[in-house]
């Protein structure tokens, strides 16, 4: 059994880890993936660059950890929705709106770090950027499947070819999103390009 003390030193560790993850994810969104380091993330939360380096050996550590963690906050999004009666055709349409609401409030800093990791060419980040986008795709397939109908998907499609489309399209407008300088509405274009293509009916 731990100690008290070890719980309480293992939950500040956890806390600094998500700070500095957060951070990192910040300052990929506000100045460009090529602008992280270790110095600046230590400027972006008021800690000593030692500091830094007590919870993570790297920046390729400080990616790693924020993979996992976006996989872990778009994937609790849609989780829930797992739990409830799949005789309920609104969960689909509650959930995608739900999440793009909150994507949005987030400006999109999760999937923007899945396109930075990619940009950096490692395979071993690579790999596990494929692993949380899959397990996000695998979380929206499973949604689909427990639903009978919805504005967004209907019981008639395949499943998985739903999801990826959902996710590709998210990713890509989070992309033009960003690079606009969020000048438009991201639920609003979202539903616009969906809806047009057919892709739900």
């Amino acid at each position: 059994m731990l100690e008290r003390g070890t719980v309480i030193r293992r939950k500040r560790s956890e806390f600094r880890q998500k700070q500095i993850a957060a951070a990192a994810a910040k300052l990929i969104v506000d100045l460009g993936g090529e602008h992280v380091t270790i110095k600046n993330i230590a400027l972006e939360i008021g800690l000593s660059e030692a500091a830094i380096y007590r919870h993570f050996p790297n920046k390729k550590a400080i990616y790693s950890f924020l993979i996992g963690y976006a996989e872990k906050i778009l994937t609790g999004d849609l989780k829930h929705g797992e739990r409830r009666r799949a005789t309920e055709p609104a969960i689909p349409d509650f959930l995608v709106e739900r999440h793009i609401a909150n994507v949005m409030k987030r400006r999109g800093i999760f999937f923007q770090v899945f396109t930075e990791v990619i940009s950096m060419g490692d395979s071993q980040l690579n790999r596990e950027a494929f692993n949380a986008i899959s397990n996000y795709i695998a979380c929206i397939t499973r949604i689909i499947k427990r639903c009978t109908a919805s504005r967004y998907f209907k019981h008639r499609r395949d499943p998985y070819s739903s999801a990826f489309i959902f996710y590709s399209l998210l990713q890509f407008l989070i992309n033009t999103w960003t690079l606009s300088g969020y000048s438009f509405d991201l639920k609003t274009r979202f539903d616009h390009i969906w809806f047009k293509c057919g892709i739900a009916q």
